[in-house]
C-alpha cells in the first residue's frame, strides 16, 4: 500500500498508522558506522509487521509482529495494538508463549479475535482452539502482558 493510494478518510488513518508502525521499527546508521554487506546471520534480526486492522472507531491498530528464533529454526508472530495517531509505542497484547496472528476487530470494538493453536483442557480431553478473544474496554492484554 502506498500513502498516494488512500482515498477515503478512513484508509488515510489506515495509511498515517501503518506509517507510524514502520517508522517505529525502522533502523537509521549511526553517524561514523562502517557499512558492510548484508550476511546471512543479519536475517535472524529481521522482524515483520504484517495485517493491520484498525479500530471501528479508529483509535487503534492491530498488527502482527514476526520474529525469528534462530535457536529454533522457526518464526514467531504475536499481536501488538498501537494509537492510529502514534502517541505511544506499541504494546504486545498476547502471550509470548504462544503464536499469534490474523487480528480482527469486533463490529463494536469490544473485542479483538486472533488466531492461536493453543492446547487447553476440555471435558473430553485436550482441545486444539484456534480462535482467541481479547476485551478491549480496557486493553492490557493477555495476563496483562
Amino acid at each position: 500500500m502506498t500513502v498516494g493510494s488512500c482515498v477515503t478518510p478512513r484508509s488515510n488513518l489506515t495509511c498515517l498508522g501503518m506509517l507510524a508502525i514502520l517508522l517505529g521499527t525502522v533502523s537509521v546508521p549511526i553517524q561514523g558506522q562502517q557499512r558492510r554487506n548484508l550476511a546471512l546471520e543479519d536475517f535472524y534480526r529481521f522482524e515483520n509487521v504484517a495485517s493491520p486492522v484498525i479500530s471501528p472507531d479508529g483509535r487503534m491498530i492491530a498488527f502482527v509482529r514476526t520474529t525469528i528464533f534462530e535457536n529454533h529454526n522457526r518464526t514467531h508472530s504475536e499481536v501488538w495494538l498501537v494509537p492510529s495517531d502514534g502517541s505511544e509505542d506499541p504494546i504486545r497484547i498476547t502471550s509470548p508463549s504462544f503464536t499469534a496472528s490474523g487480528p480482527q476487530w469486533s463490529a463494536d470494538g469490544q473485542l479483538l479475535a486472533f488466531s492461536s493453536n493453543r492446547r487447553v483442557a476440555g471435558p473430553d480431553g485436550e482441545l486444539n482452539n484456534t480462535i482467541w478473544f481479547l476485551r478491549m474496554d480496557s486493553p492490557a492484554g493477555e495476563d496483562g502482558c
